[in-house]
């Protein structure tokens, strides 16, 4: 077998134990998130694409060229810009953005949630060496990467962050309420986790175990304690690698925003780069089509909490939202005098 440095993983099956690879060059990858590229190229490369072993992919990396390009890491709550500012990101020529990997995000939950120390072993390997692909396959177009990864992940934001010692943190957080109420109305997929053993509540939301929270539990109170344990995760990490970032920052002035990002980053930004910034958040953010637009009061409008639900988030949430507010690493813009 020829080595199989160079090839994209596409995704996974950890029943399997199995990786889907393909040779494909990083500008395809321009939809908002990883998996609506990857169900592109299946349906137009499916026969190209190629499926090794777990072992198999462990033995071929004995022979690749050591990297280490991970440019960024992005941990979110959820329902909070996050997709518009992996989009801002992708704007910059030097970057390679991917949104919410499979490749990396899946070996995080066998990890988590196996009960068999040698699979969770084997699952922490694979991350590494689909990381190692993405990010070689980045180094060779010219480009750093950069990781969205899944809200659900940032609780485990400690733990990843040491796997890329060298890549810049972003956190990126919203009104708590907003956030809830999006959730409310929308249930994420892991909304059933709600009604899931608490062993597996607490690789979720650890946030549950030591947390003031009004009984019964309630879907607020649940997903009040995912966001609280989002930004504990987020505050973890090293805070010389950290930069905090509220979502109305992203919306008062995305300009000063995509500068503090870059320099986080280490990257260049010149005025053509920023206008494409900009340019950027003009489109809803998630739709594939650049003709949709965010549209806050209509189809993108989330109906407001109770007085009594709002209680029942604060109580959760108050003590943590305190903590990243006052975060040293936190960006400090001035909203009131923003356009």
């Amino acid at each position: 077998m020829t080595t199989l440095f160079g090839q994209v993983p596409l995704g996974l099956d950890p029943s399997r134990k199995t990786v889907d690879l393909l040779r494909v060059d990083p500008e395809e990858f321009r939809e908002p998130f990883f998996e609506h590229t990857v169900n592109r190229l299946r349906e137009e490369r499916g026969g190209e694409i190629l499926t090794v072993t777990w072992d198999e992919l462990i033995e071929d990396s004995a022979s690749w060229s050591p990297v280490r390009n991970m440019g960024a890491l992005i941990f979110n709550v959820g329902r909070c810009g996050s997709t518009m500012l992996s989009n801002m990101i992708r704007s910059h020529p030097g970057v390679w953005a991917l949104s919410e990997p499979e490749p990396l995000s899946k070996p995080e939950l066998v990890a988590r949630r196996s009960m068999d120390l040698a699979t969770r072993t084997a699952a922490e390997t694979i991350y590494n060496l689909c990381s190692r692909l993405l990010e070689g396959r980045a180094e060779q177009a010219g480009k750093t990467l950069v990781v969205k990864y899944p809200s659900w992940l940032a609780a485990r934001a400690p733990a990843i962050s040491t796997s890329h010692p060298d890549a810049a943190i972003l956190g990126l957080y919203r009104d708590p309420l907003e956030v809830v109420a999006s959730y409310i109305q929308k249930p994420p997929v892991f909304a059933g986790g709600m009604h899931a053993p608490a062993a597996t509540q607490m690789s979720v939301t650890p946030a549950l175990a030591t947390m003031r929270r009004p009984e019964p539990m309630t879907a607020a109170v649940y997903f009040a304690a995912i966001f609280a344990s989002t930004l504990v995760g987020m505050m973890a990490v090293p805070e010389n690698r950290l930069l905090i970032l509220d979502y109305r920052h992203l919306t008062a002035d995305v300009d000063a925003v995509a500068r503090k990002v870059f320099s986080h980053l280490d990257l260049p930004a010149t005025e053509e780069t920023l206008s494409a910034v900009v340019a950027s958040t003009s489109r809803y953010a998630k739709s594939n089509d650049d003709g949709v637009k965010f549209d806050p009061k209509g189809a993108h409008a989330r109906r407001a909490l109770t007085p009594r639900t709002q209680r029942e988030v604060s109580s959760v949430v108050e003590d943590t939202m305190a903590q990243i507010i006052n975060h040293p690493a936190h960006f400090r813009l001035n909203l009131e005098e923003s356009p």
